[in-house]
């Protein structure tokens, strides 16, 4: 069986409080002709769809006109979409029932025990099962077990074996934090053991197409993580995105091989001083990158945002020493302490519920009552 594997999507996010539709748009383009050209015999998004659970309108208008463009130009492509942890599952899925036949989209747990049949070209029967992402309590646990992550996905794995045919290949997609795996900064954080799965329970499928990790890899024989197509984060900044092409036999081990993606514009870190930044052309190859700097120097600038900004315009972060904040400033502080800017992060925030930057007199009313300059004391 041919299959192409996606997830964590994550349409409508914000990287510092820029949006990245154009972006997501430019690297679901080249999924799109992925699929096109490799036509498998299944395509797979391993959830994380949106960013949250009610996305604005721009992410939705953008996963419609995306799915309506994969209809159009690869129709006989069966497209498998799952919920993840960023996902309203219930939400997302409502409208699966309405849906082209060809497109099955799962956020609810109860649907579990219904696997996607196919058959591919080659005549070989498969039963696809998709497993959306389940909080603790999503299913009841198994018997003298308590309400735990990996419980609920036991439980899940109980109601597939049950109805599992072992004459077919057998595929899970599933989204979870799989024991072992390497994170990034962008994944929200699930606390606890109890919230890992054991890559061991994955051995009854032929593959398994995880997500919710953000960096492409293996969770155990059969598993395999594709990780986001953009990078979420500055920590991401050496990662090639990829989507992963699978062949998947039944009894066998699968053969993956990474294809890679390009985005529209790369995130970069940049350690120097604000001299070296601004008065040489050593750093001109990043105007065009979404930007990271580290200055180097502890000492006080005025206004080094604006300045920066100026020379490179999309300059998401300013982490130093020693700061002094000008107007418009998007500043992480690396310090010991771990502080952030709350300013930047309300920003953020607000556009994200809003879909539109804070008004002035919103801006100035947090400013007088944030807590970390001592507005509530």
């Amino acid at each position: 069986m041919r299959i192409l594997h996606t997830s964590d999507l994550h349409i409508g996010k914000l990287l510092h409080g820029h949006s990245l539709l154009d972006d997501q748009r430019h690297v679901l383009g080249q999924i799109t002709r992925a699929v096109v050209e490799q036509r498998p015999d299944a395509f797979i998004v391993a959830g994380d769809i949106f960013d949250r659970s009610i996305p604005p309108v721009g992410a939705v208008a953008l996963l419609g006109e995306w799915l309506t463009g994969l209809r159009t130009d690869a129709p006989e492509v069966p497209i498998i979409i799952i919920s993840g942890n960023h996902d309203n599952g219930r939400r997302l899925a409502w409208a699966s029932a309405l849906l082209d036949p060809m497109i099955h989209l799962r956020g609810d747990p109860d649907d579990l025990e219904h696997p996607v049949h196919l058959t591919t070209r080659a005549g070989e029967a498969v039963e696809v099962w998709a497993m959306p992402f389940l909080w603790p309590g999503a299913l009841p646990p198994p018997a003298g077990e308590s309400n735990s992550q990996e419980a609920a996905f036991r439980t899940g794995l109980n109601i597939i074996s049950e109805r599992r045919d072992e004459t077919r290949t057998q595929v899970l997609v599933a989204h979870c934090f799989a024991r072992g795996g390497a994170e990034t900064d962008s994944e929200r954080r699930l606390v606890g053991q109890a919230t890992m799965i054991d890559p061991v329970l994955f051995e009854p499928f032929d593959y398994v197409a995880l997500g919710h990790l953000h960096r492409a890899q293996k969770a155990g024989r059969k598993a395999h993580y594709s990780g986001s197509p953009l990078a979420y984060s500055f920590s991401e900044n050496s990662a090639q995105k990829c989507m992963l092409a699978v062949e998947a036999t039944r009894g066998a081990p699968p053969s993956v091989e990474r294809l890679p993606l390009q985005p529209l514009r790369p995130v970069k870190v940049v350690e120097t001083t604000l001299e070296q930044l601004l008065e040489h052309g050593s750093h001109d190859h990043l105007r065009d990158v979404y930007l990271s700097v580290h200055l180097t120097e502890r000492t006080v600038h005025r206004d080094p945002m604006q300045r920066i900004r100026a020379r490179f315009p999309y300059a998401l972060e300013l982490r130093s020493p020693l700061v002094e904040l000008g107007e418009g400033a998007h500043l992480r502080v690396a310090s010991r302490t771990g502080r952030i800017d709350l300013g930047s992060d309300f920003e953020s925030f607000w556009q994200q519920v809003e879909g539109a930057d804070a008004p002035e007199a919103v801006k100035r009313a947090f400013e007088l009552l944030r807590p970390d300059q001592g507005g509530l004391q």
